[in-house]
């Protein structure tokens, strides 16, 4: 399974001239881990479990449409039947009086009087079947929103996990990271505050990022307990910026409840 999450959150302006950082997903993490391996915190099933909800689901609302759409077929079978049965009927009937009145007369008659309540009997039809499988695709709307609640929290555990899994790396937060500095790009400074975790992974990409992003004074780097695992504080002049794995799971789950 792929993700490729990576956002950045704009915190505060300094200033009214600040560059505004707006929140936005970028390339980020190309990520394949072995789902039968990774256990999800929140639900304590594995990403392959969780898949499997999440696809029984789909084909608990697929099987509701049809189920609908061969009820349909069978009210139109059996209407074209009857419709067939009425026919015959007609000329039956019209065979008959034909002999009683002249032929003609009697079966014009017999039709005159029989076909008319055969169309109506299959308008009837064909609107009720038409009904029926209307109300199922309302069913299955229905369905998948009584579950969206569920599909939504076991989306979030999955990409939690995966993120979190990779971003835990000593090195796996400067990519995350680099994307920050890149729209800090004609800073003077930076100050970046992580988990001391990654400090000397992030101290090696320095000199890289000062050449591409055009920081003309120095990037500091902070270690801070404080700041959980896979999550990175950018602050500069114009403003804080918040990078890795809490800002872009709220940003999912928001995309995903809207």
């Amino acid at each position: 399974m792929q993700l490729s999450y990576n956002l950045i959150r704009k915190n505060q302006a300094l200033s009214s001239n600040s560059k505004v950082i707006s929140t936005e997903y970028v390339k980020g993490l190309d990520i394949e881990d072995d789902k039968e391996d990774i256990v999800c915190k929140q639900s304590g099933k594995t990403i392959e479990e969780i898949e499997n909800i999440l696809s029984n689901y789909e084909s608990i609302g697929n099987s509701i449409v049809l189920e609908a759409k061969r009820k349909k077929d069978e009210i139109m079978y059996k209407a074209l039947e009857e419709s067939q049965a009425m026919e015959r009927e007609a000329y039956e009937k019209g065979y008959a009086q034909g002999k009683e009145n002249g032929y003609e007369d009697g079966k014009k008659e017999a039709i005159e009087n029989i076909l008319p309540q055969a169309e109506r009997q299959a308008a009837e039809t064909i609107k009720k079947a038409d009904e029926i499988l209307e109300g199922a695709k309302e069913d299955y709307i229905r369905y998948l929103e009584s579950k969206k609640a569920e599909i939504i929290r076991l989306s979030i555990a999955i990409a939690e996990k995966v993120i979190r899994q990779k971003v835990t790396d000593e090195d796996g937060i400067s990519e995350i990271l680099e994307e920050g500095i890149r729209l800090s790009k004609g800073e003077e400074n930076l100050v970046i505050k992580c988990n001391p975790k990654y400090v000397s992974s992030i101290k090696e990409h320095i000199p890289v990022w000062k050449a591409n992003y055009s920081i003309s004074g120095e990037i500091f780097v902070l270690p801070n307990e404080g700041v959980s695992l896979g999550n990175a504080i950018i602050e500069k002049a114009s403003g804080k910026v918040e990078v890795g794995i809490d800002v872009s799971l709220k940003a999912i789950e928001e995309a995903l409840s809207s």
